[in-house]
C-alpha cells in the first residue's frame, strides 16, 4: 500500500483536474467568442458562460480548502509548506481571474450582468439569498453582494 497523501498533495491533485476543466470551457468560449461565422452564436456563448459560471463555485470551494491547510496537518515535516501553500493559492487565484475574465469576453456589460441574473433565477439562488435574509445570516449575504458586485465590476472593465 502506498502512503497517504497530505491535505496539500490532495489539494494539488484536485486542483490539476478543476485545471484541465478551466482550460477546457475557457479555450472553448474563446474560441467561439473569435469566430464571427460561428451558428447560433448566442446561444453557444450563453451556455459557455453558463458552463463559466458553474465551475465558479468548485473554484472557490478548492481555494478555501488551499487557504485553510495549516503545516501541522501534513503529518511529516514538509519543506517549504507555506511556499507551496501559497503557490497553489495563487494558481487557484489565476483560474478565478481566468474564468472571469471569459466571461466578460462572452457577454460583456449589460448583456453579461443581465444573463448573469437570468442564470441565478435559473440555478434558484436568488431564494437562497431570500432564505439566507430570513435567517439572519448575515455573512453569506454580504459575501454574495460583493461576488455579484466584483462580477459587474469586470464585465464593465472588460469592455473594449
Amino acid at each position: 500500500m502506498g502512503k497517504e497523501p497530505t491535505p496539500l498533495e490532495k489539494v494539488t491533485k484536485d486542483g490539476d483536474l478543476l485545471r484541465k476543466q478551466v482550460d477546457k470551457i475557457t479555450k472553448e468560449s474563446l474560441k467561439n467568442a473569435n469566430n464571427k461565422k460561428l451558428k447560433d452564436k448566442d446561444i453557444k456563448l450563453r451556455a459557455n458562460f453558463r458552463s463559466c459560471y458553474e465551475l465558479k463555485p468548485q473554484i472557490t470551494a478548492i481555494l478555501q480548502r488551499a487557504q485553510e491547510l495549516t503545516e501541522e496537518n501534513e503529518g511529516p515535516k514538509v519543506k517549504n509548506f507555506e511556499q507551496k501553500k501559497k503557490k497553489e493559492t495563487d494558481r487557484i487565484t489565476l483560474w478565478q481571474t481566468q474564468v472571469d475574465d471569459t466571461m466578460a469576453k462572452l457577454l460583456p456589460d449589460e448583456e453579461g450582468e443581465t444573463y448573469l441574473k437570468e442564470l441565478k433565477k435559473e440555478l434558484g439562488e436568488d431564494d437562497e439569498e431570500e432564505d439566507d435574509e430570513e435567517k439572519g445570516d448575515d455573512k453569506t449575504e454580504k459575501d454574495e453582494e460583493e461576488e455579484e458586485e466584483e462580477d459587474g465590476k469586470r464585465f464593465r472593465r472588460r469592455r473594449g
